[in-house]
């Protein structure tokens, strides 16, 4: 019985790892497009910079 809760632990949490590092990952590539291909403000454009660097942060910690 044990091992079973362990495998579903690991399973679950696999599973959120995996959903996580493909919601950042999209993420970045939207809010990249953003900054590339609207012509936002330069104070915009710098908000929208550090989020991407956060964005990219997160995913480095996740990603083995």
């Amino acid at each position: 019985m044990f091992n079973l809760e362990g495998d579903e632990r690991r399973h679950f949490a696999r599973e959120l790892y995996d959903t996580i590092a493909q919601n950042l990952a999209v993420l970045i590539i939207d809010v990249g497009l953003i900054i590339d291909r609207l012509g936002l403000p330069s104070e915009a454009r710098a908000g929208l910079s550090e989020c991407l660097s956060l964005a990219r942060q997160n995913l480095d910690e996740i990603v083995i």
